[in-house]
């Protein structure tokens, strides 16, 4: 029986978070794999894995603390851990440390974020070492930046993330829309955009606000709308001040962490996303199960989701102006939002399943330990 430990370092519980979840419940389903879960102590996520698998808080974030070394080399040795599968770059500096103490453990490193690699000594170290047995990219888009880094083709596998339907089966739109809007006092007459990410410099909030002015300044005598911002993050104080500065307190309403994105995401009449860079998004994909149109941002993995004119809108990142025509489109046109959300259902079922996310990554794992 195969033992993964899986080793992260952030100090949040998001999507990457998620997309281990739904990892660590199909290897138990369909290959009865043993999996553990390392991340530092007092993460939110670790109160999440701890229901469906053991867990190792760590005493530190930080990817060069002796202490969580020492503890996950023991950790690997006790349980006598086949694979450490790396989900963050902290995580990845982690596991080579690790691996100094416990040769035989092999390693695999997840490639989540589309951020340009640093190019210093350490980090092409860090990626030119033989101790990583693969490295893992979440979309197509992140497997030819490593390529182009200078990673072999051979070493870098692409399995692309995946949404799990579960959810969203039986949930009824208008019902769900009734919920929330009645919830955050929004009036049934209104266009409801929304957006449910970080409140962070990557996610590119503050774009979406200054794209929100300009709608509102376009499409004053036409169709009225409001925006939810769903999340937590950073970026919230200096968010409210351009709100105010914009005059948009009556089309904006930050909701804060949510923790039924299933709902909400069918309750938006649009999902936005306008982030500077993304792994792949997976966001995205959950707003095309919910059967909601989505605009995003031509960055990262996005437009390996949303097709122009097929399963969505792109525009290019940074542009209040392009993101805001965008918008207007899925107002005005229903025939448009009709056809993407038909389209983008049917991408969602054929290239991003469970299934193909959990056999990948097994593929990955059963070639390593050969």
């Amino acid at each position: 029986m195969m033992r993964i430990l899986h080793l992260g370092t952030e100090k949040t519980w998001r999507g990457g978070e998620n997309q281990i979840r739904l990892l660590i419940e199909g290897l138990k389903a369909k290959y009865h794999a043993e999996n553990w879960v390392a991340y530092p102590q007092g993460s939110p996520a670790m109160e999440r894995f701890a229901k469906i698998c053991p867990v190792l808080p760590l005493p530190s974030s930080s990817s060069g603390d002796l202490r969580s070394v020492m503890q996950l080399a023991k950790w690997v040795k006790d349980n006598q851990i086949h694979i450490i599968d790396a989900h963050s770059s902290g995580a990845h500096s982690l596991a080579l440390w690790v691996k100094k103490f416990c040769p035989a453990v092999k390693v695999v490193v997840h490639r989540r974020v589309d951020n340009p690699i640093k190019d210093r000594w350490s980090t092409r170290r860090k990626y030119s070492s033989d101790e990583v047995d693969r490295f893992v990219a979440i979309s197509y888009f992140i497997g030819q930046m490593l390529v182009e880094y200078g990673l072999p083709q051979e070493r870098v596998s692409v399995v692309r993330s995946a949404v799990d339907h579960r959810p969203y089966e039986g949930l009824n739109r208008k019902e769900c829309a009734s919920k929330w809007r009645r919830q955050l006092e929004i009036d049934e007459s209104l266009f409801l955009f929304g957006s449910a990410s970080a409140l962070s410099e990557q996610k590119a909030p503050d774009i979406l606000v200054q794209s929100l002015a300009l709608l509102r300044d376009q499409s004053q005598a036409k169709v009225g709308f409001h925006c939810v911002f769903a999340g937590v993050g950073d970026m919230k104080d200096e968010l409210l001040k351009l709100t105010k500065k914009l005059e948009l307190e009556n089309y904006v309403t930050f909701a804060g962490f949510v923790d039924d994105i299933p709902e909400l995401l069918s309750a938006l009449d649009c999902l936005v996303l306008p982030s500077r860079n993304e792994g792949l998004g997976t966001l995205v994909l959950e707003a095309m199960l919910a059967g909601t149109p989505v605009v995003g941002c031509s960055v990262g993995g996005i437009p390996e989701m949303v097709h122009q004119e097929e399963t969505g809108l792109l525009v290019p990142p940074e542009n209040p102006e392009a993101l805001a025509q965008a918008m207007a489109r899925m107002m005005s046109e229903p025939a448009l939002r009709e056809k993407s959300v038909e389209a983008a259902r049917k991408l969602v079922r054929a290239q991003f399943s469970l299934d193909s996310m959990v056999e990948g990554n097994w593929a990955v794992y059963q070639h390593v330990v050969k």
